[in-house]
């Protein structure tokens, strides 16, 4: 200590403050504007900071980047899922001595991985529901598409000749009938191609069943004509 006396000054001892820090708790996942409250490193697009208690020491990386809902951790069959975070303090330290010039060094790294659509929570990138091989469903279409068109095309050839003769005896209004219903039997599988919505829930069994209506209504007709 330095004290003044009659404009002299001179050394007259020393004032020790000693202050055990080991008892003080350091919170960095804190949000309520407290001392080291928000200095955490996770990255927060895709984790969140838990704070881990650790009694006896005063130290930074007190915590850990736990992923968020919708929101996997990347190493799979790790011993644990989260980023530790004095390895995370540890590894901006390490990057920042090497000279990172980015403005986030850490932008890269201890990142989870997005869970696939519709999965509120998952540990890989497995997905939670079935997913539709556009390849296998693509050939029914095809043929069905292919039936169709052949459908269509018998329909319009039937309504060119509907006053021949062979056409007119036939009754070309209930042939006309006959290839609607088996159109609309046709569509269902079309309709089946897309994935399941309520519109699509309900035209299926509606264009089954009328088409089934139509055509067999048809067939029991010309059978006892």
């Amino acid at each position: 200590m330095i004290s003044n006396y009659r404009n002299h000054f001179f050394f007259s001892g020393i004032v020790v403050v000693d202050i055990d820090l080991n008892k003080v708790q350091i919170n960095q996942c804190a949000k309520d504007g407290s001392l080291f409250s928000n200095s955490h490193k996770c990255r927060l697009e895709t984790t969140e900071c838990v704070a881990v208690p650790v009694i006896g020491k005063f130290k930074r990386g007190s915590y850990r980047c736990q992923c968020k809902p919708g929101y996997y951790f990347p190493t799979l069959n790790a011993s644990h899922n989260y980023f530790n975070g004095t390895l995370v303090e540890n590894q901006l330290l390490e990057r920042l001595r090497n000279g990172s010039t980015q403005a986030d060094p850490l932008s890269d790294s201890f990142q989870c991985q997005p869970c696939r659509k519709g999965c509120p929570n998952c540990v890989s990138d497995q997905p939670c529901f079935v997913e539709y091989n556009i390849l296998l469903r693509g050939i029914p279409l095809g043929i069905q598409s292919f039936c169709m068109t052949i459908t269509i095309v018998l329909a319009l050839v039937i309504f060119r000749l509907r006053k021949s003769k062979v056409i007119c005896n036939s009754f070309w209004a209930m042939l006309e009938l006959l290839l609607v219903g088996s159109l609309l039997l046709y569509s269902t599988v079309v309709i089946r191609y897309f994935e399941p919505t309520m519109l699509t829930c309900l035209l299926v069994p509606w264009f089954r069943e009328v088409g089934f209506t139509i055509v067999y209504g048809v067939l029991i007709l010309k059978m006892y004509r």
